[in-house]
């Protein structure tokens, strides 16, 4: 239980608990949300940066 509460988010992924929303990413640590997939940290910013083209 202990482990489930220091990561509420990251038990679901990987990296989560760095990520935001890295649940669907494995490493979505650099990305704010990695949904784009396992590597979410090269695209993480690309999709912060542009929203619109995503």
């Amino acid at each position: 239980m202990v482990l489930f509460g220091k990561h509420s988010i990251g038990r679901i992924g990987r990296i989560g608990r760095i990520g935001r929303i890295g649940r669907i990413g494995r490493i979505g640590r650099i990305g704010r949300i990695g949904r784009i997939g396992r590597i979410g940290r090269i695209f993480g910013w690309i999709s912060d940066a542009n929203p619109a083209k995503v």
